[in-house]
C-alpha cells in the first residue's frame, strides 16, 4: 500500500470504535497499517438470503455436467483460468458445458470467449439479475478469483446445494469446506483447477 493511501487509512480511521472484517487478509493489511490502535472484530462472512436462495436437488445424470463462471471478464477474476480449465475439460469429457455470466471489464476477453463459443467450449450468457434459475441447473461454480473480500458466488451456489471449485484465498476458502462443500486449488494454478474440476 503506498505511503499516501497509509496516511488516508490512518486519518480515516482513527476515530473508529470498531474494524469489521470479512477476511482475515483484509484485517493483517489493515491493523499493520493502523498499527492495531483501532478495536476490530472478525465477521464470519456475508450472508445469502435462504428465503431466495433455496437448496435445490441436483441436476438430473442424464444432463451435461455444468460449470458456471459468474463475475467481472477480467483477468484479477480469473476468466483466463477458467477458460484455459474448459478447453482442457471439454477436450477430454465433452459432455459439459461452460458458462460465462457477467460483463466484459476487459475487452481482451472478448474475442476469444467468442472464438471458444464457436467451438462449443462455452456460453456467454451475458449479465443476468437473477441467477437463482441458472445456480440451480448447474452442477457446480468455478470461482478462480485473484481477490475477493467475501464472495456471493460461493455462497448462493453453496446455499442451493451447489459446490464451488475456487482459489485457495481468503475471501473463497472460508465459504469452502474443501473436499466438502467444493474443492479449492492454489491461486492461478491452472492444472490444479483442471483437476479440482475433474
Amino acid at each position: 500500500v503506498g505511503f499516501i493511501l497509509k496516511i488516508l487509512y490512518r486519518l480515516g480511521f482513527k476515530g473508529a470504535s470498531c474494524m469489521m472484517y470479512q477476511n482475515s487478509r483484509e484485517r493483517d493489511v489493515l491493523n499493520k497499517i493502523l498499527k492495531n490502535k483501532v478495536p476490530y472484530r472478525d465477521i464470519p462472512g456475508s450472508g445469502v438470503n435462504l428465503s431466495e436462495f433455496k437448496f435445490q436437488e441436483y441436476p438430473p445424470e442424464n444432463q451435461p455436467i455444468t460449470f458456471n463462471y459468474v463475475g467481472r471478464l477480467v483477468s484479477i477474476k480469473g476468466i483466463g483460468e477458467f477458460l484455459d480449465c474448459a478447453e482442457a475439460i471439454k477436450v477430454k469429457y465433452p459432455n459439459t458445458r461452460f458458462r460465462i455470466f457477467g460483463d466484459y471489464d476487459d475487452e481482451i476477453y472478448k474475442k476469444r470467449v467468442t472464438a471458444l463459443e464457436t467451438k462449443g467450449v462455452v456460453e456467454y450468457c451475458g449479465v443476468q439479475m437473477n441467477m437463482k434459475p441458472f445456480i440451480s441447473e448447474a452442477n457446480a461454480a468455478i470461482h478462480a478469483s485473484y481477490y475477493e473480500g467475501m464472495t456471493n458466488v460461493v455462497l448462493e451456489h453453496g446455499a442451493v446445494g451447489r459446490p464451488s471449485i475456487g482459489s485457495d484465498i481468503p475471501g473463497i476458502r472460508e465459504g469452502i469446506n474443501d473436499g466438502v462443500t467444493g474443492f479449492t486449488f492454489p491461486l492461478k494454478d491452472v492444472n490444479a483447477l483442471i483437476k479440482a474440476v475433474e
